[in-house]
């Protein structure tokens, strides 16, 4: 067990979580009922935060990986024939321009996004390592085309290829993940990603007076920092692992009491 948590510990994540905070954000539909709604204040947001004495770069996303939000969509390769038994799916991410770079997120091929790719332009998508191999083995991803079963947001373009990140469990096998420009695929709710410069835990107070300025009946949600995601993800592990350190621990002490005793007693037998 302590050997399983040290492997834990010592796992790629796929992100950099020193010195960056996350903050969800919840749009109600009576004040943001409309994609145009969600989009502006989706910019203003990750504008103003990103403007914050301290902030190195701000973006956001549909949800994060280790979060506990998970969310898998399904979609079609356009050009192959879709079966019955045959259902795609991936981690699936709408998220802002400067994303990777605040998740120091590596990327293998091809772009990121751009402030370009917006609700006026041609749908684009970003794959991962893992659903480019599983799904083009043996060619390149790049300038594919793939549906996402997202609304009707259309046909997108495979710009680029990212490293793995771990989406639901440290100890999980790496799955195949997709992700799209936000201003493309708007949703109800994100969450802001900030890096610092320096210790992020100061800038939280920060984060939730700029929500209130720019809509002071929008309530911020919780902060945290992306290090306590990849604790949080290893907590069952090592609860297990100490749990039965403390149960070793304590079979150590009663064994060596009994040990003493029966001791004591052949001495006290002897002396006799």
């Amino acid at each position: 067990l302590g050997r399983t948590l040290l492997n834990l510990e010592r796992v790629d994540v796929g992100f950099v979580a020193e010195r960056a905070l996350a903050m969800e954000i919840s749009l109600p539909d009576t004040r943001y009922p409309s994609p145009e709604a969600r989009i502006a204040f989706h910019r203003r947001t990750v504008d103003a935060i990103r403007a914050i004495p301290g902030v190195r770069s701000a973006a956001a996303s549909s949800t994060l990986p280790l979060s506990g939000n998970d969310m898998a969509i399904g979609f079609r390769i356009e050009g192959r024939p879709v079966r019955d038994d045959d259902h795609g799916n991936a981690a699936y991410h709408a998220i802002s321009p400067d994303y990777f770079t605040t998740m120091g997120m590596r990327l293998l091929r091809g772009r990121v996004f751009t402030e370009r790719d917006d609700e006026h332009r041609r749908g684009v998508i970003v794959i991962s390592d893992t659903m480019a191999r599983t799904y083009w083995p043996n060619e390149d991803p790049l300038g594919k085309r793939i549906t996402v079963s997202y609304g009707n947001t259309g046909v997108r373009e495979v710009v680029g290829v990212v490293a793995d990140v771990k989406e639901s469990a440290v100890s999980e096998p790496a799955r195949a993940e997709m992700y799209t420009p936000f201003a493309q695929t708007p949703w109800p709710f994100f969450t802001v990603v900030v890096r610092a410069d320096h210790d992020p835990a100061p800038l939280a107070a920060a984060l939730r007076s700029t929500i209130a300025r720019l809509d002071p009946e929008q309530p911020p949600g919780d902060v945290q920092t992306l290090g306590y995601f990849v604790r949080e993800a290893t907590a069952q592990p090592r609860f297990t692992a100490t749990l039965a350190a403390a149960f070793a621990l304590l079979a150590t002490v009663l064994a060596g009491l009994g040990i003493y005793g029966v001791l004591a007693y052949g001495v006290a037998q002897r002396r006799r």
